[in-house]
């Protein structure tokens, strides 16, 4: 006899009863349960009806400016770039002479996408896969294998203004088709390699409307709410910041800026342990002076001063959708900045985007928003941001979403 049947025969047959019935009792109660659960949300920003809803309030979704639209190093010699963004198709390539084209990504022959089996040939030009047509890149047909007669003039694609400018490759995007009506000017001297080395690239991608993170730099006062948890990692459940900003546009009196750029100032000038106890010394916090220039509708410089040396960042917005921006941050610092600060800096600077990123996807725009004494100059961006749309900049998207 085994060790179980000695222990069966042992325990008295009320005890398995009671044990067995218990058990069945648990289950029972287990699976027979009264149901209290959450209804579900059906709510998402990316439904079709709430991006219909946001449509209605925003303006439209592709401002006419420089565009950064793809790098340097994705038009290295003999490669094609195919890029969908601003409610377009376009390719981009380097020509025999050094300079990129970029063109409308279809053929204007029977319409195969120059950049899905295109290629760079010999003489800088690009090629269609279909049937061989050449294209330069400022649009023009340089050859066509089977034309019995010269290329006619009229054989061209689209190519857009192109400027290259430390490693980013833009385009002039005009609603109009009009001329560029200014040039890149700011942050150009981060390209002078005595003085500067380049940190780090961050990549990311948001679900919103391309003018939300200029609108940013207007509401003073999320600063101390939404961005009141210094963006550190580890730590933002502790330490906790006070703001102090302003906003420059070039209606200010005695300011120099052109139409097209506006300046944004932030200090911080308390840093609490917990939000009560102060931790930094104020001269430390002195020392560090972050200045944001907005050069048009998509592209933001922001240059950082400290003790060490100047740290700068040149983020770009590139309207993929109506409402998706793909956002790139370059760096640079100078030597003088250890390199583990400027990458503690990028990083800080991200996940400071992150901040906002639940607001800005689920918010809608208020062309009269009702303000209160102590909100930001938004009356004022209102008038500096509408200037870059124009009499057709509603009709680009109109297959996207009936803008």
């Amino acid at each position: 006899m085994n060790y179980m049947d000695e222990f069966v025969l042992k325990v008295p047959v009320w005890q398995l009863v009671l044990g067995v019935l218990s058990v069945l009792f648990f289950v029972y109660r287990l699976a027979f349960r009264p149901q209290h659960l959450k209804s579900p949300e059906f709510y998402s920003h990316k439904k079709a009806k709430i991006q219909k809803i946001k449509k209605k309030f925003f303006p439209p979704p592709y401002p006419n400016g420089w565009i950064k639209l793809t790098s340097t190093a994705d038009v290295a010699t003999g490669n094609v770039k195919s890029i969908s963004a601003l409610g377009r198709e376009f390719v981009a390539f380097r020509g025999k002479d050094g300079k990129v084209g970029v063109l409308d990504a279809y053929c204007p022959h029977l319409g195969a996408h120059l950049g899905q089996g295109g290629k760079v040939t010999s003489e800088g030009t690009l090629e269609c896969p279909f049937h061989k047509w050449t294209f330069r890149p400022d649009g023009k047909t340089d050859k066509i294998p089977y034309c019995r007669t010269e290329v006619p003039d009229r054989a061209r694609t689209k190519a857009y203004h192109v400027r290259e400018h430390l490693g980013m490759v833009y385009v002039w995007f005009d609603a109009e088709e009009r001329e560029p009506e200014w040039e890149l000017e700011y942050h150009k001297d981060v390209a002078d390699t005595n003085k500067f080395y380049y940190v780090t690239m961050r990549q990311m991608e948001f679900d919103q409307h391309v003018l939300e993170m200029h609108l940013n730099g207007q509401d003073y006062y999320h600063f101390q709410t939404l961005h009141r948890p210094l963006p550190l990692p580890f730590l933002e459940k502790f330490l906790f910041g006070f703001h102090e900003l302003k906003a420059r546009f070039n209606t200010d009196k005695g300011s120099p800026a052109p139409p097209h750029i506006f300046f944004f100032n932030e200090k911080m000038l308390k840093v609490f342990l917990f939000g009560m106890i102060s931790i930094v010394p104020d001269f430390i916090l002195r020392s560090i002076d972050t200045n944001v220039t907005f050069e048009g509708p998509c592209i933001v410089h922001f240059s950082v001063k400290t003790v060490f040396g100047e740290m700068r960042m040149i983020k770009n917005l590139m309207p993929v959708e109506p409402f998706h921006q793909y956002v790139e941050a370059r760096w640079w610092a100078e030597k003088t900045v250890p390199r583990w600060m400027a990458f503690i800096m990028a990083t800080v600077a991200g996940k400071a985007l992150e901040q906002d990123r639940q607001v800005w996807e689920n918010k809608i725009y208020h062309h009269k928003p009702m303000l209160v004494a102590g909100d930001g100059p938004f009356p004022a961006f209102k008038k500096f941001y509408m200037q870059f749309y124009s009499e057709s900049s509603n009709k680009i998207c109109e297959d996207e979403l009936a803008w």
